[in-house]
């Protein structure tokens, strides 16, 4: 659950939920659970170099984008290469069956 909200803070939810999680290191290194989210939340890093973890944080938000932005242009142009072969498949079949 924490990942899955982790996922989608910004730089300053996911400081505060860092400092939640920094207050609790001792009770979530202690089962395997939490230390997968102290691991994917990137505490030990947050807890020794706050500007270089917050940096990180903000570089890994921009790759997302990016990512989000090529797929959103995958998408459109898969649907628009479907719609093209459509098209050219009714156009072949329409010319096959002589249809006018």
């Amino acid at each position: 659950m924490v990942d899955s909200l982790w996922k989608t803070q910004d730089l300053e939810k996911k400081s505060d939920i860092a400092k939640v999680l920094l207050a609790q290191e001792d009770k979530l290194s202690a089962d395997f659970y939490g230390n997968i989210v102290l691991r994917n939340c990137n505490i030990a890093s947050y807890k020794s170099q706050q500007g270089e973890w917050a940096e990180a944080q903000r570089q890994a938000g921009k790759k997302k984008e990016l990512f989000q932005d090529l797929l959103q242009h995958s998408v459109k142009w898969k649907r628009k290469m479907a719609d093209n072969d459509s098209v050219h498949s009714l156009e072949t079949y329409s010319k096959k069956v002589k249809i006018s």
